[in-house]
């Protein structure tokens, strides 16, 4: 339920990271395993020099300096998303914008596309389909700072695309996954075309 109120507060253009935005009271109770673990990291455990763990570790999670902003956005991008991204509506499109964006942007060597895995050099065998799948996946690395907007949309794809509908009707999912050609297979299959 929480992830749907989620999703419809983000399509209505919310704070992508307002979620994380903790009370002072929350930020030592939930985040105390994670500040215990970056404080023991360079603390010696055993030998000589041992630390007393007990002592380490309440001033770890009573520490003052937690109380204020925890998570801080990242992406900071003052550009705009791709034209394309605007003017369409379904999730499928607005990825495909995305990835479109992100062929133009990133570097040729840095970022494989499915075109260079459908290339395959000779003597080598071709990549499977769970690896095409990543690589479509990881095609919009290219775009380093994305405005929240599509980098909400990344992170939620299948909230947007349950808000479509994705469910149990083969015709249908296969259209909102439109972008994922393995996606597309696999609904192919259930629909028995293959």
């Amino acid at each position: 339920m929480y992830s749907w109120i989620y999703a419809n507060s983000l399509a209505e253009g919310g704070a992508y990271h307002q979620v994380m935005d903790l009370e002072p009271a929350q930020c030592h109770e939930l985040l105390g395993p994670l500040l215990v673990e970056q404080t023991l990291a360079d603390v010696p455990l055993f030998g000589p020099e041992k630390t007393k763990l007990n002592s380490v570790i309440e001033k770890a999670v009573t520490s003052s300096a937690v109380a204020g902003q925890v998570v801080a956005t990242q992406t900071n991008a003052t550009g705009d998303l791709p034209a394309p991204f605007s003017q369409v509506s379904s999730v499928a499109d607005k990825l495909t914008a995305l990835r479109i964006a992100s062929k133009e942007t990133a570097p040729r060597a840095a970022t494989p596309t499915v075109k260079n895995l459908v290339s395959v050099p000779p003597g080598s065998e071709p990549p499977s389909k769970p690896q095409r799948h990543e690589q479509i996946l990881a095609e919009v690395k290219g775009i380093s700072l994305l405005p929240n907007q599509g980098q909400a949309l990344l992170d939620h794809t299948m909230l947007f695309r349950a808000k479509e509908g994705y469910l149990f009707d083969y015709a249908k999912n296969s259209r909102i996954v439109a972008d994922d050609p393995w996606l597309r297979d696999i609904w192919a299959w259930v629909a028995g075309e293959f």
